[in-house]
């Protein structure tokens, strides 16, 4: 990253960056920092013209809202929620079917943040639904794991561990602090 400055403008290896340490700030469990970084540099590159394009436009709302949530876990700060909830609104209107599994996944984000257990519920059904139909695998399993443990059934719970399993996944607790981040995950996961 030294040899492409900031003054020159942001480009795509700045975005790359950005989103690769951010979840590894996640994955790290520095929620706060994560958050930072991502709010930090969000002018930037919106000024830069990457948010023109869908796919990183989508990704970025949906680390945006991601990271926003995970703060919240550390400050329960309205306006970190406010930012979480804009950003799912905005994933609904990207014209892009499979943003509906990253916009619920905020949605039940800011549902548990506000103490909202059943809304948060139904949210995580869309975001399995949603990441099922459009074959996003990993995420289906992680939303699934979180709505199981929210609905006390241990069934659905060893199901999305045993896809996690035949994956490789060795680590569930830290890969759900990175994709499922802001879905409030209890200490034993």
């Amino acid at each position: 990253m030294a040899l492409w400055t900031h003054e020159r403008g942001f480009h795509s290896q700045h975005w790359m960056n950005l989103l690769a340490r951010s979840n590894l700030e996640l994955y790290q469990g520095e929620r706060q920092r994560a958050w930072a970084r991502v709010d930090g540099t969000w002018d930037r590159m919106a000024r830069s013209g990457l948010l023109r394009l869908q796919q990183t436009r989508l990704e970025a709302l949906w680390l945006r809202g991601r990271t926003a949530l995970a703060a919240t876990e550390d400050d329960d700060s309205e306006a970190l929620l406010a930012r979480a909830s804009k950003d799912a609104a905005a994933l609904r209107t990207q014209g892009a079917p499979w943003s509906l599994a990253l916009a619920e996944h905020l949605s039940a984000g800011v549902a548990l943040a506000q103490g909202r257990t059943s809304d948060a519920q139904d949210a995580l059904v869309r975001s399995v639904d949603a990441a099922d139909a459009h074959e996003l695998c990993l995420l289906r399993e992680v939303y699934a794991l979180r709505l199981g443990m929210l609905e006390g059934n241990p069934a659905r719970m060893a199901d999305a561990r045993r896809w996690m399993d035949r994956q490789g996944v060795v680590d569930v607790a830290a890969l759900v602090q990175v994709i499922g981040a802001g879905l409030r995950w209890p200490p034993a996961t």
